[in-house]
Formats: C-alpha cells, structure tokens, sequence
C-alpha cells in the first residue's frame, strides 16, 4: 500500500511539472509573437452614463438592455485627483465597464478617485459566454489578448495625458 501512495504522489509530482513545463513554453510562445495588425483602435471609452446598479447581474442586464453605458463617475477627462493616480477599470472576458463596474466606479470617485473605465476586447457579435449574453450585441474581453493589451496600453496613455497623471492603478 505505500508503495502505491508513493508511486500516485510522485506522479502527481511529475504531472505537474511536465504541466508547468507546458504553460511556460505556452505563455512564451504567445509573448513572442508580435499582435496581428488591426486597422484602428477598437477600445472605447463610454459617455453615456448608466445608473448604479447594486449587483452584477442587474448591471449586465441593464448593460445587454442599454450597451456601451460608461458606470457613474466614470471618464470624466477633466477630472484631477491630487497626490491619488487615476484608476483605469479593466473588465473581465465578455463583460464591460458597466457590467464589472457599475457599482465599483462610484464608490472610488466619492473616495475622490479620478475613475475611467473602458470597453476593450470587441469580438464577435452573439458570442454567448454568460447567460445574459444578447445575440447580435458585441462582446468585450473577448479579442485577441495581444490587440486588447494595446487598447489598454493606449487607454493609460489617454488617462496619463489628460490628467497629467505619471502613474495609473488599473483594477480589474
């Protein structure tokens, strides 16, 4: 019997490091390569402000009813905070700034944050991650993650030169 306890637990030893192993050379091969060319940035910042909503799932409903909403206190590029850096919200894979932050955004500006939030990532229309997906309604976090890096990249460097920031927090 301890024989068998042995030989499971260096398996599981070996299975691990041979899946490590893979994920390294996975992760370098993907960083490697330069992203594919896109005409244009795809990344947007909403204006029109939707209203808080207390969960996310009431934001993602309001967000497949009304997409593109930008979350209260959200991308206001006149905004100056002092000695706090700006924060940049970054949503998750088929989400957007107001389904991930409607309720977040808020709270962080009455802190006295100056908050954006952007929605980067547009893939495919009707691609049905999430049970409040919409068929036809494009998702977000869902692109090639090279071109999304770019937009995010692109969205800080907007953040830094409007509000002459050196530094922005992203959460996300």
């Amino acid at each position: 019997m301890g024989l068998g306890h042995a030989y499971r637990r260096r398996s599981a030893v070996i299975a691990a490091a041979i899946t490590a192993a893979v994920a390294l050379l996975a992760a370098h091969s993907i960083l490697a390569q330069p992203a594919p060319a896109q005409p244009g940035a795809t990344a947007l910042m909403p204006i029109a402000t939707g209203i808080l909503q207390p969960t996310p799932i009431l934001a993602k409903r309001a967000d497949r009813a009304t997409p593109g909403l930008a979350p209260q206190g959200a991308n206001d590029f006149a905004c100056h905070s002092g000695d706090r850096p700006p924060v940049l919200l970054v949503h998750g894979t088929d989400a957007s700034a107001y389904s991930d932050f409607a309720a977040l955004a808020p709270r962080l500006r009455l802190e006295g944050y100056c908050v954006f939030a952007l929605n980067y990532g547009v893939g495919e229309p009707g691609l049905d991650l999430s049970p409040t997906s919409a068929p036809g309604v494009p998702t977000y976090g869902t692109a090639d993650i090279r071109l999304s890096a770019v937009e995010v990249a692109d969205a800080v460097e907007s953040i830094q030169r409007a509000t002459g920031a050196r530094a922005v927090s992203l959460v996300g």
